[in-house]
């Protein structure tokens, strides 16, 4: 079943926003050590609890879900794989969109794409829903402050709903 314009753009952009959200899934692993290792003073590994395990599996279904339709694009179109960072991934993918958009399992492609995005975007921070915004993360804290965004998360660490910021992002452009 071929996925009409709107739903070929929405996959195009979810795409692009990959790379981003899995390095954003890394950037939380990291700050939860980081800021685990600052509060308690420890210089040993990490406690098990403090590891964002949300975070680390985010980023491993992103790298196996786009290797997993880079297979399949490649195997049926007779291609060479790239090679497996995510960034040539989705390079491969975008570059091939047409046939994936158009083929029987577009509608799976395309849901399994908007889920990578949607379950990395609920272990985002600030920065993060800054870099998938396109816009600084002062701006993200000034739409917060406004009243255009609702801030969650605790006192030290605010947290954002991607799907509302994404809207505002998009009201502003319209």
């Amino acid at each position: 079943m071929e996925l009409k314009l709107p739903e070929k753009t929405a996959v195009a952009e979810d795409l692009a926003r990959l790379p981003a959200l899995y390095d954003g899934c890394f950037h939380e692993i990291a700050c939860a050590s980081r800021s685990s290792i600052s509060r308690t003073g420890l210089r040993g590994p990490r406690k098990l609890d403090q590891f964002n395990e949300e975070a680390a599996e985010a980023r491993e279904d992103i790298h196996g879900v786009l290797r997993s339709w880079a297979c399949v694009a490649a195997e049926r179109l007779g291609l060479a794989l790239p090679e497996s960072s995510v960034g040539a991934l989705v390079a491969f993918l975008v570059s091939h969109l047409d046939w994936l958009t158009s083929f029987a399992a577009a509608p799976e492609f395309a849901a399994e794409i908007a889920g990578l995005c949607s379950r990395a975007e609920q272990v985002t921070n600030t920065e993060l829903a800054a870099l998938a915004a396109g816009v600084s993360p002062a701006t993200i804290r000034q739409w917060g402050q406004r009243g255009k965004l609702t801030r969650y998360g605790s006192p030290g660490r605010a947290e954002f709903d991607i799907a509302e910021l994404l809207a505002v992002t998009r009201r502003g452009k319209g």
